[in-house]
């Protein structure tokens, strides 16, 4: 699995930038491994099944922008779009994910 260092990291949670109170951010994105092994094979395969993302962090508490609140209201949701850019945000670039 490689590894990103996060140098100027942009995190955007419902369109919110909660970029300012991060101070450190994680992602582990990674896929689940299935068995395709079958009759006949004489060796154990493998394969890349769905794909898991994890993300954490440790930020300041700003309750004037009330992310704190943001945050509580969106567990156990999944209608939510979560972005992270490693290194800012640039147009037209590929160097971001999202969940």
């Amino acid at each position: 699995m490689s590894t990103v260092v996060f140098k100027n990291a942009v995190l955007l949670v419902d369109g919110r930038d909660l970029s300012a109170e991060m101070h450190d951010l994680n992602l582990t994105y990674a896929a689940e491994m299935l068995d395709e092994t079958s009759f006949g094979d004489t060796t154990r395969i493998k394969k890349g099944g769905l794909t898991t993302a994890q993300l954490s962090g440790t930020a300041f508490a700003d309750f004037a922008a009330l992310a704190p609140t943001l945050l509580y209201d969106l567990l156990g949701t999944d209608d939510k779009v979560v972005t992270i850019f490693h290194d800012g945000v640039t147009l037209g670039s590929n160097s971001g994910y999202a969940m």
